[in-house]
């Protein structure tokens, strides 16, 4: 310094080295202090402008040992955290601090990560070495403490300190008894400390130590549950009998039911018993007041208990938003009639008969032994629609159990519609008048057809509703008679609930003959379609090229085959067969040898099986040779009867 010299700040705090060059700097500058001459006028702060780098080690168990490069300000704790810090098996109390080959320090991090006591934390200086080794002595602290794991323990450390260590016992730790584990040379063997003498024992390395949990019971408590307006536990010194515990309980409720009462009881052999006193002989002083026991349990059942919960259904033409959920039960009130539950299912469907209610009510002849053949009663009821209570209403009044059905009324029915399309003059959709309605009352009604309706064609396509059951029924059968091998004879498709078929008719007929059977009549979601002049036919299947031809008038079945390049090797010509544009379909007819083909009309599809392979059984070859024989012998017999006719 200027005029003062040379100052050593080696080895001081930053704020010791300022005191230090602001006393020795006062000397030659006078205003650093205040004097009898004048407050202090001039003011010095030191800075550190650049810090060297040192090089330490790390080395030991310690999570990434090595040398690392550091600054001259780095300490011991400093130094552990850039190493990760020990390992599993590493030291936390026995942390070596060495310089130039001397042990400078020991460091104990418990001291820090505990108490927060930072007075091993030292400064490094260069070519310091800490080594962590490895434990020597280590307890395992487990149950009821605050913070159980694995705790190092210094020669001649104590199960107390080591219980500081973990934070002490848990609110709820048995504290008379704590088990300890410790290993011999041959086995293991089982200590139990007194709670007095913790702070005396000392441990030993592989040591495991369990703190239990105080019983879950009660040494003073009685408990009263049911029918009472506080259900509880209690104390049993303030409430030592069974009318002293139901005071304390504010009473019975007014549903209690007094006939019998439940007192639990655990016996010296840790048995419960049960014994049954009369309530209101108690509360009404005819009998003794029971005492009572700890952990006796006292129970007050309700009438409501002890009887069968009461309900009623109604089902049919009700609203009932919560269907779904109830099935149609409501709870049973004394005097509930059957407008109140109509009420409560929501009221009645615009189609619900309000005069023919049937109330079906079980049988209640439960006081004799003999079997009587009356097991319900039926009633039917009438009600106004609007379910007003006046004079006029049924008063009609329900009992538990009861079950009542809401029936449709005769002549109602939601609006049902169909569906014209194709050529008539107003296509679209139309309600259906009357039951009886049918194919020709809907053509009439849509204007009649026009000039380009192919009547031939026309078809009617129905959705078939199916339920679960029909479904399930359905598909065993088909089951049964199909699978996937190759002798299957049945290759059906998939049944749906709600499925749309195609009914086949012939308009013509039913125009003709209005009215007649084939005048099918009509359901809701029908829909009548009649095309426009069909001008092409269909060849598909088996031929050599499928594809849809022109109609020529007089051209037949083996015409139209040979426009789609004829049979193949594979094609089935007796089972060949015509589909037509209204649905129906004729097939191939034989007789003898020879094949009868159907007539092939506009619209029409031609189609020609697939032979497929299949298993020929010995009977299935000698059934078919002897049918073979069977026509030859025929045949041979009209021949010769020909011939002989044929002789002069």
């Amino acid at each position: 310094f200027p005029r003062v010299g040379p100052i050593a700040v080696s080895g001081l705090t930053l704020a010791q080295a300022e005191e230090k060059i602001r006393n020795r700097a006062s000397q030659v500058i006078s205003g650093l202090k205040g004097s009898a001459y004048g407050p202090q006028n001039t003011f010095l702060r030191v800075t550190i402008e650049q810090v060297r780098t040192i090089r330490i080690s790390l080395i030991g168990e310690v999570a990434r040992p090595g040398e690392y490069n550091v600054s001259s300000l780095t300490t011991a704790y400093n130094a552990l955290y850039l190493s990760g810090g020990p390992t599993e098996i590493g030291s936390f109390r026995n942390i070596q601090v060495k310089r130039k080959n001397r042990l400078i320090r020991t460091i104990d991090l418990y001291d820090y990560l505990l108490n927060a006591d930072k007075k091993d934390d030292i400064n490094l200086q260069d070519d310091d070495v800490l080594f962590v080794p490895a434990y020597e002595t280590r307890v395992d602290l487990n149950g009821e403490i605050k913070k159980p794991g694995l705790y190092e323990v210094k020669p001649g450390e104590t199960l107390g300190k080591v219980l500081g260590f973990a934070g002490g016992f848990s609110e709820v730790a048995y504290r008379s008894i704590i088990r300890l584990i410790r290993l011999t040379d041959r086995d293991r063997r089982l200590v139990d400390i007194k709670g007095e003498e913790v702070n005396g024992y000392v441990l030993q390395n592989a040591d495991v130590i369990n703190v239990e949990r105080i019983l879950d019971r009660y040494n003073n408590v009685v408990f009263v549950e049911g029918a009472v307006f506080r259900p509880g536990q209690y104390p049993l010194e303030e409430n030592p009998t069974l009318k002293k515990l139901l005071d304390r309980a504010e009473g019975i409720t007014p549903d209690a039911f007094t006939g019998r009462v439940m007192l639990l009881r655990r016996k010296a052999d840790l048995t419960i018993e049960q014994l049954t006193f009369d309530l209101a002989k108690v509360l009404r002083g005819e009998a003794a007041d029971i005492p009572l026991q700890k952990e006796d349990q006292v129970q007050i059942l309700s009438v409501a208990q002890l009887r069968e919960g009461q309900q009623v259904r109604i089902q049919g033409e009700v609203l009932n938003p919560y269907i779904d959920s109830n099935s149609g039960y409501f709870p049973w009130y004394e005097g509930m009639t059957i407008e109140d539950l109509l009420v409560s299912a929501g009221g009645l469907r615009q189609g619900a008969s309000a005069y023919n209610i049937e109330v079906v009510r079980p049988a209640r002849n439960n006081n004799t032994q003999t079997v009587d053949s009356t097991v319900a009663q039926t009633f039917i009821v009438s009600v106004n629609r609007d379910l007003s209570k006046n004079d006029s209403s049924s008063r009609f009044t329900l009992q538990p159990f009861d079950q009542v059905f809401v029936r449709a009324a005769p002549n109602y029915q939601a609006p049902q519609f169909v569906q014209v399309d194709g050529q008539v003059v107003n296509p679209g959709p139309y309600g259906i008048k009357s039951r009886d309605e049918r194919i020709s009352d809907l053509v009439a009604r849509a204007g009649g057809l026009n000039q380009f309706a192919y009547v031939p064609g026309a078809t009617l396509f129905r959705r078939v509703k199916l339920s679960q059951a029909e479904i399930e029924q359905r598909q065993r059968s088909i089951n049964e008679i199909s699978d996937d091998s190759q002798r299957a004879a049945v290759q059906a498709d998939a049944i749906s609930a709600n499925q749309e078929t195609q009914v086949g008719i012939d308009l013509r007929q039913i125009l003709d003959n209005p009215h007649s059977e084939e005048d099918l009549i009509l359901e809701e979601g029908d829909v009548l379609r009649i095309p426009k002049q069909q001008q092409t036919v269909r060849i598909s299947g088996e031929v050599f090229y499928p594809t849809t031809t022109r109609f020529s008038p007089g051209v037949g079945f083996l015409e139209y085959i040979s426009r789609g390049g004829g049979f193949t090797s594979r094609s089935i010509k007796r089972r060949s067969y015509v589909l037509y544009a209204n649905g129906n379909v004729q097939r191939t007819k034989r007789f003898l040898f020879f094949n009868t083909y159907p007539h092939v009309d506009p619209g029409a599809e031609v189609i020609v099986p697939l032979k497929t392979k299949a298993d020929i059984s010995t009977a299935q070859v000698v059934s078919t040779l002897t049918q073979t024989l069977g026509a030859l012998t025929t045949v041979s017999t009209i021949l010769l009867v020909i011939q002989s006719l044929r002789r002069p």
